[in-house]
């Protein structure tokens, strides 16, 4: 019997194998639980994900730049606005401070009595008396109130014009026997002499000063906005004896405006002599400031008390908000202030009592020399 395929069967098992081809093929994919549609969206899938693992690998690259920028300005903020200290009470008492404004002293100036129809007179010895009797006041009331309250904190606020300055105006020369580096260094004497005796005999347990510019410390014939402490002479005696007390805190300014923060009060203190900062008398006779510019500046510094010298008039006035402290003089009423008729008052300088439960002034001393 013959064995020999005939192409009828041959076709027929071509057929058959090609059966079976597809037959497994079908069975692998359909172990696998995958059709064609299947694979196409996977492709799909596949594409998605590479396309969202991109996305978020580009989001984290962004989100960390975002948290180095954070972390940057926390350590800014740290470094511009530490961390106030806690202040510790004492038991039984309420916890206080005390600020000492001192300005206008114009040790050196001339004044003969005609010039001010016989109502003050004034030269550098009377000048060196009256800035000793405003200490020695200011003593005795700073010992009394550390005997009522916990006076933990002394603010020294020297708010400038302790100079003539006989370069600053025509006809000025006559006001002072020196010429201004001289008469700076008769200025600094003084200043030596009275901080460091203040420093000794005070009884607080820390104490900040404070060192502003003003219009007659500057070696220039007008005032250089933003340049005002580098043309100063009286940061140069603040920065001298910040070299020989230096345990006091110091602040000296290189602005018009000085801020400093004791617990939870802020103080800013300017000379006065920035257009802003003037001061109109009423018909009662009160000093009053501009209060649009005050507030202004209040939301920039963030102050409860404003103190500023430069009017050679002490007053004290408030708003809700926070309180005005204008410093008076030593050098009393001069030809200058008689001529233009303004009205007299006694050399003073003021000393201010902070209630730091209350973050208040708690009341002001006008200290007659």
């Amino acid at each position: 019997m013959s064995t020999k395929k005939t192409k009828a069967d041959q076709v027929e098992e071509i057929l058959e194998e090609a059966q079976r081809a597809k037959q497994e093929a079908d069975d692998v994919l359909a172990g696998n639980g995958i059709s064609g549609v299947r694979a196409y969206l996977n492709s799909k899938e596949r594409l998605e994900i590479k396309k969202l693992k991109a996305y978020l690998k580009q989001a984290d690259s962004e989100n960390q730049i975002l948290r180095d920028r954070v972390e940057a300005l926390e350590n800014l903020k740290a470094i511009s606005d530490p961390k106030r200290k806690k202040i510790p009470r004492r038991k039984g008492k309420k916890r206080t401070s005390a600020l000492l404004a001192l300005s206008d002293i114009h040790l050196t100036e001339v004044v003969p009595k005609e010039t001010t129809s016989n109502g003050n007179e004034h030269n550098e010895e009377i000048g060196r008396e009256r800035v000793r009797s405003i200490l020695d006041q200011a003593l005795f009331l700073l010992k009394a109130e550390s005997k009522r309250s916990d006076l933990f904190h002394l603010h020294i606020a020297l708010l400038g014009d302790f100079m003539v300055n006989a370069d600053l105006h025509y006809k000025m020369e006559r006001s002072t026997p020196y010429e201004p580096l001289v008469e700076m260094e008769v200025v600094y004497s003084m200043l030596h002499e009275e901080i460091g005796r203040l420093l000794k005999d005070q009884p607080c347990d820390s104490v900040s000063i404070t060192g502003d510019v003003s219009n007659h410390d500057r070696d220039t014939e007008q005032m250089q906005m933003g340049m005002s402490a580098d043309r100063s002479y009286d940061t140069a005696m603040y920065h001298r004896l910040s070299e020989i007390y230096t345990e006091p805190d110091w602040h000296i300014a290189k602005t018009y405006y000085t801020t400093l923060t004791v617990g939870d009060f802020v103080t800013t203190t300017h000379h006065g002599h920035a257009r802003g900062a003037s001061m109109k008398e009423n018909s009662p006779g009160v000093m009053i400031p501009r209060w649009t510019w005050l507030n202004q500046q209040q939301k920039i510094y963030g102050f409860n008390l404003w103190v500023q010298g430069h009017h050679h008039s002490s007053n004290v006035i408030s708003s809700p908000f926070f309180t005005h402290v204008s410093n008076g003089c030593t050098v009393g009423h001069n030809g200058y202030a008689n001529d233009s008729g303004f009205r007299p008052e006694p050399p003073s300088q003021q000393l201010v009592f902070i209630n730091h439960e209350t973050s208040t002034v708690d009341r002001v001393h006008t200290i007659n020399a």
